[in-house]
């Protein structure tokens, strides 16, 4: 994750992790900086559900349905060399619907129709416009080649004067969005196209600080609460106080005091509910 503290380093030496993800701050500022651009909704598609750069290039609109909000992934568009070759996506999992919430099908809706005013402007002027069915295509219409995408990623991040990111990047940054938004792991499995969900959670799910920084407060939490109605607060100290020293820190919280929980374990009931101890547990024995 692109911290404070690793974007400073970053600046300082020109190192960079080998993953690097946005923040969500980050990512919505990249966002703003390229909403008037041509690709606005590819960039936006794969931030936040997580298709692959060839998933994306390969999409045709036959394979959107706006009306009910979904997408379905059945090829790719990958390169050997500058090469481009169209085929079924990675593998079996790959091959599969994705959810689009109602904003992503608004940026849809209007780049269909900016893609339709583009092609008609061209064809007006006498240039070439294909209708070629592609959602993201280069200014002829024609299907996008997915090296482009690398480069202009890489130039309109370094425009942003953001952190920088590879494209993939943009997948894993999904992934974590979604986990932190509250996707349990086989939905971002689903999602991303993933065959097994151990590399959903080993590779994609890069911990928010939010998220961990809640999860540590909720787990001490169920520590201090077990402790405050099953146990008794003891305070340390490293020296004897006198009796008005005694008195000024009486007042003060537990907390304050460098007070810590003790748990006093309870003693045996018996039947009626009230403590038994066990004095009269020895006279039970010896009246049995």
């Amino acid at each position: 994750m692109w911290t404070e503290a690793r974007v400073a380093e970053w600046k300082a030496s020109g190192e960079r992790p080998t993953i690097a993800v946005w923040t969500p701050t980050q990512l919505a500022s990249f966002l703003d900086y390229v909403h008037d651009d041509s690709l606005f909704a590819l960039w936006w598609l794969i931030a936040l559900r997580g298709l692959r750069r060839g998933e994306a290039a390969g999409l045709r609109w036959t394979e959107v349905d706006l009306h009910t909000g979904q997408l379905s992934v059945v090829r790719q568009r990958t390169t050997a060399g500058y090469d481009v070759h169209e085929g079924p996506p990675k593998s079996q999992a790959s091959r599969r619907s994705v959810a689009l919430d109602q904003h992503t099908v608004r940026v849809l809706r209007q780049h269909r129709e900016r893609q339709r005013e583009r092609r008609q402007a061209r064809t007006d002027v006498g240039k070439v416009g294909h209708n070629s069915g592609y959602v993201f295509t280069s200014p002829d219409g024609l299907p996008i080649h997915p090296g482009y995408l690398t480069q202009r990623l890489r130039l309109l991040v370094g425009r942003a004067g953001l952190p920088p990111i590879r494209l993939h990047d943009l997948r894993h940054g999904a992934a974590t969005l979604a986990h932190a938004a509250g996707a349990d792991l086989k939905t971002v499995q689903d999602q991303l196209g993933h065959a097994t969900i151990h590399l959903t959670a080993d590779t994609y799910t890069i911990v928010l600080p939010d998220t961990q920084r809640q999860a540590a407060e909720a787990t001490a939490r169920l520590v201090l609460d077990a402790a405050k109605f099953g146990g008794e607060i003891r305070c340390h100290t490293d020296r004897k106080r006198t009796p008005s020293q005694d008195s000024a820190a009486d007042a003060q919280t537990p907390s304050a005091r460098g007070c810590w929980p003790r748990w006093k374990p309870s003693r045996p009931t018996g039947e009626s509910g009230q403590r038994t101890s066990k004095r009269r547990l020895g006279r039970v024995r010896k009246t049995l």
